[in-house]
C-alpha cells in the first residue's frame, strides 16, 4: 500500500473545516471524500467486509488521506460502549497498516457542550442532563448505546491506536492550539505529515455556528413537531416539512442580538454538570500529561 494519513477524530475537533477548505488543497496527497469512507469503511457489515476490494479504492501513487472523524465513534452514541471504536481501528490497520494516525482532542466540557448544540440542531429534544444519560438506566434506551462520558477518556482511544499501529505512528492534537495561532499550528502540522499547501491561501473560515442563549429553548420546543431519525428523541406530532422551515427561521433569527450571546459551556452543561465533567476527567487528562506528554493544562484541561 502507499503511504497514508487517517484522521479520525475526534468528533467536534474542526474536522468539517479540514474535510472542506484544509485537505482538498494539499498538493502532494490524495484525498478521500468522507463519503467513500462512509460508505467502504464504516458502514460494511463486519460480515461483508472485503479487504482487498476496499484496499483497490485507495491506491494512489501520492500519499492517502483520509478524514472522517466518526472512525472514533460519535458522542451521542459513545463509539457503542468501545465496541464500534476498537472494531473501527483493527479494520484500518488491516487496510493502512503503516499509515499515520491523526487525533485531534478538545477539552471535555467543551466537546459535549458542543455535541448538545448539534444534537439540538438536528432535532434533538431532551434536556442535557437527559441527554447525558441521568434520566436514564446506564445511559440506555430501548438497546441503544447512547452519551458515555467513558467515551471521551482520550488516553483510552490513544493507548488503543498506539497497541495497533506502533507509538510513532500515531499524532494527537489538541483542537485549543489550532485557534490560538492558526498559521504557525498549521505550518507545524505540515511538517509533521509532510503535507504541500498554500498556507496563505487557506480559508479560515469555521462554518459551525451556535445558536444564541435564548434561542436554544425555542429550537427545543420546535423539535418536539417534527419525526427526526435521533436517538434519545421524542415528538408531540410530525408536521411535515417543518424542520427545514424551522431551521431556516432560526438561523435568520439568530442573527438578532436580542437573542443574547452565543452560549459558553457551562451556561450550556449548567454549573454543576460543568464541575462534574472538570472534575470527571481528571484522571484521564493527568494520563495525557504524564504518559503521553500531552500538555493539557495549558489549555484549560483539569487534571
Amino acid at each position: 500500500m502507499n503511504k497514508s494519513i487517517l484522521h479520525i477524530g475526534y468528533p467536534k475537533t474542526a474536522s468539517s473545516w479540514f474535510q472542506t477548505c484544509f485537505y482538498p488543497k494539499v498538493r502532494n496527497v490524495k484525498y478521500y471524500e468522507r463519503e467513500i469512507v462512509q460508505k467502504l469503511i464504516i458502514s460494511t457489515y463486519e460480515f461483508d467486509f472485503q479487504k482487498d476490494f476496499v484496499q483497490n479504492n485507495f491506491v494512489s501513487e501520492k500519499t492517502s488521506i483520509i478524514c472522517e472523524e466518526t472512525l472514533v465513534g460519535t458522542i451521542s452514541t459513545g463509539g457503542f460502549r468501545g465496541s464500534f471504536t476498537s472494531s473501527i481501528a483493527k479494520r484500518l490497520h488491516k487496510l493502512f497498516p503503516n499509515a499515520k494516525v491523526v487525533i485531534f482532542i478538545r477539552r471535555q466540557p467543551d466537546i459535549i457542550a458542543s455535541a448538545y448544540l448539534q444534537y439540538i440542531r438536528g432535532g434533538g429534544t431532551k434536556s442535557i442532563n437527559a441527554y447525558l444519560g441521568k434520566n436514564v438506566n446506564l445511559g440506555v434506551v430501548q438497546g441503544l448505546s447512547l452519551f458515555t462520558f467513558k467515551f471521551l477518556e482520550y488516553h483510552r482511544s490513544i493507548e488503543l491506536y498506539k497497541s495497533i499501529f506502533g507509538e510513532e505512528k500515531i499524532l494527537v492534537y489538541m483542537y485549543e492550539d489550532l485557534f490560538k495561532n492558526r498559521g504557525n499550528f498549521i505550518k507545524c502540522f505540515c511538517d509533521d505529515l509532510e503535507l504541500d499547501i498554500d498556507v496563505d491561501k487557506v480559508n479560515w473560515q469555521f462554518k459551525n455556528q451556535k445558536f444564541r442563549q435564548f434561542l436554544i429553548p425555542l429550537v427545543r420546543l420546535s423539535n418536539c413537531f417534527t419525526r427526526r431519525n435521533n436517538l434519545n428523541k421524542y415528538y408531540l406530532f410530525h408536521i411535515p416539512g417543518w424542520f427545514y422551515l424551522s431551521q431556516r427561521i432560526f438561523t435568520a433569527l439568530n442573527r438578532l442580538k436580542i437573542f443574547g450571546s452565543s452560549p459558553n459551556s457551562k451556561s450550556v452543561l449548567g454549573r454543576k454538570n460543568f464541575e462534574y465533567i472538570l472534575d470527571y476527567y481528571k484522571e484521564s487528562n493527568r494520563i495525557l500529561k504524564e504518559k503521553h506528554l500531552i500538555d493539557v493544562e495549558k489549555n484549560g484541561y483539569s487534571v
